[in-house]
């Protein structure tokens, strides 16, 4: 999902699973830093996205088994490469399995909306599914047992890069939506969506830790 305190969200789940340190958390939001950092152009390497049919869906998710080869060696010991992983793991869920239900291509401009097959403009589903994204990261929030300034230092004092410190400064921020409803995602896809990942996720982690 590209919500990134989702990602946060999950990773903390796992953390406490697994028994990790904040290094994991750092990997979890790190394919969405560097994309951010270095442009958008640059999101089929930072995602290693691979264009193909996915679940019965088409389009560019990322390649977990191409992820996991060209990094076996270091993954056993790298919790950022292992939050990393999770991160393109749940990314691959939300747009292989999840999109396609709230959504039909029409054209290069257009989708249809599948809960009640009306046009809409893709520039107009964008803005309300990053409405649906503040909404839902307000929630998860709530629920997170963690001090989100501090943690937000922290990210900030693992790397040197200047740009990348900029995206985490302008994107790992709270969200306060007050009075607002969800325009796309449902909450019961949300609960299924994180509920799947974090089991596609641990799936992989047991391998390690187990």
């Amino acid at each position: 999902m590209s919500s990134i305190i989702s990602h946060v969200y999950m990773g903390n789940i796992l953390k406490e699973k697994y028994n990790l340190g904040n290094e994991f958390l750092y990997g979890s939001i790190l394919p969405d830093m560097l994309a951010k950092s270095e442009g958008p152009q640059t999101r089929e390497l930072t995602h290693h996205l691979r264009h193909g049919i996915l679940y019965g869906n088409e389009g560019d998710f990322p390649d977990i088994e191409r992820f996991i080869n060209d990094n076996n060696k270091i993954l056993p010991n790298s919790q950022m490469m292992q939050g990393y992983l999770a991160h393109l793991i749940e990314d691959m869920l939300w747009f292989s399995v999840y999109i396609p239900k709230f959504i039909l291509n029409y054209d290069e401009d257009t989708y249809i909306l599948k809960k009640d097959s009306s046009f809409i403009k893709r520039d107009v589903f964008w803005n309300n599914m990053y409405s649906d994204y503040s909404i839902l990261d307000e929630r998860l929030i709530k629920k997170l047992n963690i001090d989100f300034d501090a943690l937000k230092e922290e990210f900030l004092k693992i790397t040197d890069d200047a740009n990348l410190k900029e995206a985490i400064s302008n994107n790992f921020n709270k969200h306060e939506i007050k009075d607002k409803s969800l325009e796309i995602i449902s909450e019961e896809d949300f609960e299924k969506y994180i509920s799947n990942s974090l089991e596609k996720v641990s799936l992989v982690l047991d391998k390690i830790y187990n």
